[in-house]
């Protein structure tokens, strides 16, 4: 009997050496591991959510643990936003070839598969997943369903809708749930049923929405021209780039800094926090619509970095100033 003749796929034995043989520099690259401003994106939700605990719920932990979960809380924006980019890179190579900025990432120039990619965003969560569980909160793991669900859906939304950016404040946001989950210490049925720890919740997600808006419409204009022929929707296209964007940016920012105060309301938070956060916003978004030119992508890009940084710094240091008021 003569041996049975292995067929074989030309393609995916290209493809499955082409996979083996990706250069380390590219994996990084797609994550984005030299960009870390990006990961503030993911971190200030999280982080947020991790102080409004605080307040809500002073814990009777000691400094050693209150660290250790703050270096797993870093490690999962870390992980998580890598996740995302990747993802994100797998789902929009076709458009990112034709748009400047992007068109020579590691798979629009070739040198990576869009199924590996989806591998490597797999890996990634994966690690994401483990810092979570790291904290040892199943709570925290519940959140990672929506979360996951979100991230996984949203370079889609650019194609379906106008207003992607509000999807993807709500994707930051669920964040806001892990990072409280990943911090206290109660049940997830307790923390839904006390109208207080809910309210503060629910106020704290809306404004990340609405600071996400903010400059990630910012960061939209960056794209403009090359968005629209490509046929990537954005609210920077949909409020065009004159004094109307403006406008709207900046009633983007006063829904920030009112869902900011009626956090602030909500928990009974000290003057800092009025002062730090809501001010501080309000004061970053008047400079930036004052000086950011809408029709100048480096002045965007440069913008959009400043508002993600300073913003995150103003907003957690208000509730951080009053977890320490507070002891």
């Amino acid at each position: 009997m003569s041996p049975e003749k292995v067929s074989t796929n030309p393609s995916i034995s290209k493809d499955v050496s082409k996979a083996a043989t990706i250069p380390l520099q590219d994996l990084l690259e797609l994550a984005r591991f030299w960009k870390p401003a990006g990961v503030l994106a993911f971190h200030i939700p999280l982080v947020y959510g991790a102080l409004l605990s605080e307040v809500n719920e002073p814990q009777s932990v000691n400094s050693q643990h209150f660290l250790t979960i703050n270096g797993w809380l870093l490690l999962s924006s870390f992980f998580q936003r890598a996740a995302a980019c990747a993802w994100n890179d797998a789902a929009d190579y076709k458009f990112d070839k034709q748009v400047a900025r992007t068109r020579n990432r590691p798979i629009p120039r070739g040198s990576i598969s869009s199924a590996a990619a989806r591998l490597w965003a797999a890996t990634l969560t994966l690690l994401w997943m483990r810092c979570v569980y790291a904290t040892e909160s199943r709570a925290a793991m519940w959140t990672l369903i929506p979360n996951f669900a979100f991230n996984m859906a949203y370079p889609y939304m650019k194609r379906v809708t106008d207003w992607p950016q509000i999807f993807l404040g709500f994707t930051f946001s669920c964040n806001v749930l892990t990072g409280y989950m990943m911090m206290t210490q109660s049940a997830w049925e307790l923390v839904i049923v006390d109208p207080m720890i809910f309210k503060s919740l629910a106020w704290t997600v809306l404004a990340q929405v609405a600071f996400t808006c903010f400059y990630d419409t910012i960061y939209a204009y960056q794209d403009y021209e090359d968005d629209k022929a490509a046929g990537v929707r954005s609210m920077a296209l949909r409020l065009g780039n004159d004094l109307n964007g403006k406008i709207s940016i900046a009633i983007m920012a006063v829904m920030q800094v009112s869902f900011l105060a009626m956090i602030g309301s909500a928990i009974k938070v000290g003057g800092a926090y009025f002062l730090l956060t809501c001010g501080g916003s309000a004061l970053l978004a008047t400079i930036a619509l004052a000086s950011c030119n809408l029709k100048d992508p480096d002045d965007c890009g440069s913008w959009f970095k400043k508002c993600l940084v300073y913003g995150g710094v103003i907003q957690c240091g208000g509730l951080l100033a009053d977890c320490l008021r507070k002891g």
